[in-house]
């Protein structure tokens, strides 16, 4: 078998490597050839455990940043930590080698291993040894400055990571992306109203549940967060989500840097499951104004909020609709409607102001499943993954746009929800049913391994990943 071939951009993606740090980092050694060619979706790496060269830190330290290093590379949809056949870690292979003396590239293609990573911190510097399965020479990255503060120093291993799997793989990795969520609590409360109730606000973390912060202060229940994405291809610094602060569900954008907090749509009525086109312009949501639960449309500004007036995209007579979204284009919308009798997931193209509603023939999309829920479409405008009842237990499921063909990713006998792309189109978040209550998993759809984001105490729903 042929397991690598040379690269022919290298030095392309090795620029473009350098510019994605602020901090500074040395070639040490020659150029790497690294693309590979090989049977495998997930490409095994083995990493060796974070060599103390007199660093300023404790073991108990540089272990939080190895874990942090595994993680990444488990997640990555790209790359996994090597495991012998007999499901052991890569540790006694490994070990016999160091950042000095490194293994070789024979020595990795005799493990069917594309790469190994050596780390080493001294003082304060961090430094990562990489070395391929066809090269006869390594490649040393030094300078990659660390704090001392976990919370920073394990932003620069995602960012580190996600720079390693777009030089080497040409992929986008989602280590230093975000995500938003919900967490329903249950809270004393005094006064007149003097008992127990529940009250959800809005979080963010790192794509690994870690660094959250709050973000919201509603004090009551909220739902449905969803980042505005940024045209300009910055950070997403706004969101839209419910909220029942005034008990008749209502939709509130926030700014992440001011945290002023207003309504988005004057309508009288509940408003629900917002979601955002991805020029940031268009805001789809579900109202009752008319009597039924159809589904709106209200032009929008992240600095001026608001723009005019809603417009009724879309009205089944005697029927409920919600849960929109926008192609990547905006050309196209999915939504969710029980107009025949069950709630199941449409498409159509995006109605212009001349279209009558009594025109609209929407295209059932989710045949196989009764009951389906919070349809959203992936990155790249091929997919629509939402949820859907199978056996009496919900379950995420992906409809291919391409193939015109629906599955099921997720197994189990609990519930699973609101599921949300990652911005490289390969992983989804969703929120399922635990003994404990509702956590967020995070799932690579390649290989339908997920794994539970822990967020701490309290009913976790409605993940958002930042666009």
């Amino acid at each position: 078998m042929q397991f690598c071939r040379p690269y022919a951009l290298f030095k392309l993606f090795f620029l473009l490597f350098l510019l994605s740090f602020s901090t500074a980092f040395c070639d040490k050694e020659t150029e790497l050839d690294v693309e590979l060619k090989t049977e495998y979706q997930v490409m095994p790496v083995l990493l060796h455990p974070i060599e103390d060269k007199k660093s300023a830190f404790t073991s108990d330290y540089l272990q939080s940043l190895f874990s942090v290093m595994i993680f990444d590379i488990n997640h990555s949809g790209i790359i996994e930590l090597y495991t012998q056949d007999d499901g052991k870690s890569n540790q006694p292979i490994i070990d016999k080698t160091s950042f000095e003396n490194p293994c070789d590239g024979a020595f990795l293609t005799k493990h069917k291993t594309y790469l190994a990573l050596y780390p080493k911190v001294s003082d304060r510097d961090l430094s990562i040894k990489i070395v391929t399965c066809n090269s006869t020479t390594t490649k040393t990255f030094e300078n990659i400055g660390l704090s001392g503060n976990l919370s920073k120093d394990r932003t620069t291993i995602h960012r580190f990571m996600d720079a390693l799997v777009r030089l080497v793989f040409q992929k986008e990795g989602i280590a230093s992306s975000r995500f938003i969520y919900t967490l329903t609590k249950k809270v004393q409360t005094d006064g007149d109203d003097a008992g127990q109730k529940y009250i959800s606000e809005v979080f963010e973390a790192d794509y690994d549940g870690e660094n959250r912060r709050q973000l919201t202060n509603e004090k009551a229940l909220v739902a449905n967060p969803c980042y505005i994405p940024s045209p300009d291809g910055l950070r997403s610094s706004n969101i839209i989500y419910v909220s029942y602060k005034i008990g008749q569900p209502k939709l509130h954008h926030l700014s992440l840097k001011d945290g002023k907090s207003k309504r988005v749509s004057p309508l009288r009525s509940c408003q629900m499951t917002p979601s955002v086109s991805k020029d940031g312009s268009l805001v789809a949501f579900a109202s009752d104004v008319t009597g039924t639960s159809d589904i709106f449309v209200q032009p929008f500004n992240k600095t001026a909020g608001p723009i005019g007036k809603p417009r009724q995209i879309f009205k089944a007579k005697g029927a409920a609709s919600a849960s929109c979204t926008f192609s990547p284009d905006s050309k196209k919308i999915a939504f969710v409607t029980n107009k025949d009798g069950v709630a199941r997931v449409y498409l159509m193209d995006f109605p212009k102001e001349s279209t009558k509603l009594t025109d609209l023939q929407p295209r059932l999309l989710s045949k196989t499943c009764r009951e389906s829920t919070a349809p959203v479409w992936s990155p790249d405008g091929k997919k629509i993954a939402f949820s859907g009842k199978t056996q009496d237990v919900r379950q995420i499921w992906i409809y291919d746009l391409e193939t015109q063909n629906e599955y099921q990713l997720t197994e189990g006998k609990t519930s699973k929800e609101n599921p949300t792309w990652a911005a490289n189109g390969t992983h989804l978040y969703y929120n399922a049913k635990d003994p404990t209550g509702w956590e967020v998993y995070l799932i690579d759809t390649n290989r339908k391994k997920p794994s539970k984001i822990i967020l701490g105490l309290g009913d976790k729903q409605f993940p958002c990943s930042e666009p």
